[in-house]
């Protein structure tokens, strides 16, 4: 994308002339950090970048930024800055009023230690769990983080934060849809492996998603 944005601006203007995709909405999504990927500076055009930001009707994330080990609605707010501050920081900033969506978002509960930097599943403390929600296990006989009663606790706090963020759209980059990541032990559902499913946060997202309506 920071390559070639006039390829892709062209390209969503191709779908938009495609008169059977009347309900057609187009975005662009991102990692949580490191947004321009392997493109050197010389390679980004600040000026195409920016019309392309305005040519989608949304901009996604992939949100993986770490959290407080008592999560609140405020560490998502302050992942959203850090995300927008990267595009800022490379001369394309994101509109303000840009819609932006929560492609993936989760708690894995792995953790990278602060003492070596190693990653750790399950993670040794809350404090390392909350520093890389990206961190989990896709097999519950090979590491079920929910099995220990804090990280259980902690998951719990950790999407009760993130529906208090959802149910208060901000008024710069608000975040108007989200998405779990619907794998291993990321998914409170358990839809793929049901012994990571999670009842009690299945009821705060089926409230939230009420209330939201």
């Amino acid at each position: 994308v920071f390559k070639h944005p006039d390829s892709w601006k062209s390209l969503l203007e191709h779908l938009r002339a495609r008169r059977k995709l009347s309900n057609l909405r187009c975005g662009l999504s991102f990692n949580y950090q490191g947004v321009a990927g392997k493109a050197k500076p010389e390679e980004i055009h600040a000026e195409s970048l920016t019309s392309l930001w305005k040519s989608c009707d949304f901009i996604g994330v992939s949100m993986y930024q770490s959290v407080s080990p008592m999560p609140r609605p405020e560490d998502f707010d302050l992942a959203v800055g850090l995300f927008a501050g990267e595009f800022a920081g490379l001369r394309c900033q994101l509109p303000a009023n840009k819609p932006l969506h929560f492609v993936e978002v989760g708690l894995g509960g792995g953790g990278l230690s602060a003492s070596d930097w190693k990653p750790r599943i399950p993670a040794g403390s809350l404090d390392d769990a909350a520093r890389a929600p990206y961190l989990g296990s896709s097999n519950p006989n090979e590491a079920d983080p929910w099995k220990n009663a804090d990280l259980k606790a902690f998951r719990m706090l950790y999407h009760q934060a993130l529906c208090g963020y959802l149910s208060s759209p901000r008024p710069r980059y608000a975040v108007k849809q989200a998405f779990l990541w619907s794998f291993g032990s990321w998914d409170p559902y358990g839809l793929e492996e049901s012994r990571f499913a999670d009842p009690g946060i299945m009821e705060v997202i089926s409230e939230h998603n009420r209330k939201s309506k």
